[in-house]
């Protein structure tokens, strides 16, 4: 499906370090992607580090949280890049293949997931992908060790009930990811 591009070209043609330990949150920033636990997990494990790098990059979804928002109020402790790019749909495959490749992690533990494509993009770049434990994302994901568990259950509007992953499995898998 996509190219395989190289990670050090992607990063100096992103403006990003080569040797920085990247985390990627892609896709809308909505309630249903748990901006809040994601970042979280993320602040956590990069607050003893100097060299990891979170890269946002994302939709305008009418139910958005702000990411810089968010990691100004956990205090994130390492550069925050969000791409101000509200077209992530409008991405070419290259540009896409070319962002993903860039990264040494997708975090993509959310709440609930259709499908969850970008799932299956960053895996068949060989990019490992931290998912939750929930629906569609358990079976899409290839490294089962990679699943954050379901912290807790949340009711939706609709009476339906949705999964929201655990900052801490999500801390505990990024460590473990960095220190391979």
């Amino acid at each position: 499906y996509f190219d395989k591009y190289d990670k050090e070209y992607c990063r100096l043609k992103l403006g990003f370090p080569t040797d920085a330990f990247i985390v990627g949150f892609m896709g809308d920033a909505s309630s249903r992607k748990c901006p809040r636990e994601n970042i979280g997990g993320y602040a956590y494990f990069a607050s003893n580090k100097n060299d990891t790098i979170l890269f946002t990059k994302g939709t305008r979804h009418p139910q958005a949280v702000d990411v810089q928002k968010i990691a100004g109020e956990m205090r994130m402790p390492s550069l925050v890049s969000t791409d101000a790019y509200d077209e992530l749909l409008g991405l070419t495959t290259r540009e896409m293949a070319e962002a993903l490749s860039s990264l040494d992690v997708l975090l993509h533990a959310s709440s609930q997931e259709g499908f969850g494509i970008i799932q299956v993009e960053a895996q068949a770049l060989g990019i490992p992908v931290i998912g939750t434990d929930w629906g569609a994302m358990k079976e899409l994901n290839a490294n089962p060790g990679l699943l954050a568990r379901v912290d807790r259950l949340e009711t939706e509007d609709g009476g339906g009930k949705i999964g929201i992953p655990s900052s801490e499995d999500i801390t505990t898998i990024l460590q473990m990811l960095y220190s391979d």
